[in-house]
């Protein structure tokens, strides 16, 4: 194809003709309809790969609504779908640095156009390949650069949390901070020998309790008191010569012996 040449050698010998088709047969109804169904297919899928090259990007909104049926559109989708695909192949076969930036240079047009799903992911990773500093594209890092640029503008990310997922989040937040600390908290009884008591209320470190119903000592033995009394910072803590006490309820630390 004569257009090719253009593309190859970075000409625009052939550009005359490429606005004819496009103006002339493809925008006028009248001369579009004296075409049969298939040449008309043809023809709108030549002059989408070559839109951005000849510079006619301002005709893309009537391109685009002058475009023909195709027995594919339910699995391809519309028109918008069926060009971003034809430009995203065309990409993959540019081998001329300075085309394959004009290129690039023109796509953020693509910006506000409804595609499928497949379609964006299609172009999406069309402009990745260009973005590695080795295969299978071997860009250069003009080429590189000029991609993520592009993947910036077209699939800008976002760091925003919508308002609506706050609640959940935050109460998962807490979940996980919990079973954190209860993790850490039981981990400490274990390893440092802590028996709770379940009728004391305010024990003082040191002395051994006695429980009201049985007359019994209980005596625990913690070998680590710093990473205890960690667990234990927003809890106040009352220091009396070689003792102190935990306004914690239900929690029995006494001095090891």
């Amino acid at each position: 194809m004569m257009t090719w040449i253009d593309v190859h050698t970075n000409t625009k010998q052939f550009q005359s003709l490429y606005y004819y088709l496009l103006e002339n047969v493809a925008l006028d109804q009248s001369c579009l309809t004296k075409l049969v169904i298939q040449a008309q297919r043809d023809l709108f899928l030549l002059l989408s790969r070559f839109m951005f090259f000849y510079n006619a990007v301002d005709h893309l909104e009537s391109f685009l609504n002058h475009f023909p049926p195709f027995p594919t559109s339910f699995l391809v989708g519309g028109p918008a779908d069926i060009f971003v695909t034809e430009v995203a192949d065309q990409l993959q076969n540019l081998k001329v640095e300075p085309v394959l930036l004009h290129y690039l240079s023109q796509i953020n047009i693509l910006q506000g156009l409804e595609l499928r799903m497949t379609t964006s992911t299609r172009l999406k990773s069309c402009l990745y390949s260009f973005t590695p500093p080795g295969g299978p594209m071997y860009p250069t890092r003009t080429v590189r650069h000029a991609a993520w640029d592009v993947l910036d503008a077209l699939f800008p990310v976002s760091w925003a949390i919508p308002s609506a997922c706050h609640k959940s989040i935050l109460s998962t937040v807490i979940s996980m901070v919990l079973a954190i600390f209860l993790l850490a908290f039981f981990r400490l009884l274990h390893k440092s020998h802590v028996l709770l008591l379940s009728r004391i209320d305010r024990l003082k470190l040191g002395e051994a309790q006695e429980t009201q119903d049985v007359q019994e000592r209980y005596v625990v033995f913690c070998n680590d008191w710093e990473k205890l009394l960690s667990l234990f910072s927003p809890i106040a803590v009352n220091f009396v010569q070689d003792s102190f006490t935990l306004e914690v309820p239900n929690i029995c630390i006494p001095r090891e012996r």
